[in-house]
């Protein structure tokens, strides 16, 4: 996991489409460093704990938590909008279209 986070910020986790929407020749992580921007803009953020991790204030616009029962849990933080609380949402399973 930690190798996942130390390249930095993440477009998308798992794709195979470059900057440019080209085809990569592997699936995985779009690092924002892939398109050249540098890493000390784009660095891991380490956050105490699940309070501070889900702050509406750090601009996110989805919060991942891998669960104490071995599940990945989404919240979408709804960052952009002051009248609505971040909400628990589902996560597709299977090849999204």
């Amino acid at each position: 996991m930690r190798d996942l986070i130390d390249g930095g910020n993440i477009s998308a986790l798992h794709t195979n489409a470059g900057w440019n929407n080209e085809t990569l020749p592997e699936v995985g992580p779009l690092y924002y460093t892939s398109r050249g921007e540098s890493i000390e803009d784009n660095a891991p953020r380490y956050d105490d704990d699940i309070f501070d991790f889900l702050k509406k204030e750090n601009n996110e616009e989805y919060a991942y938590i891998f669960s104490v029962n071995n599940k990945w849990v989404c919240t979408k933080m709804n960052q952009w909008e002051d009248d609505k609380q971040p909400e628990k949402v589902e996560i597709p399973e299977g090849a999204v279209a």
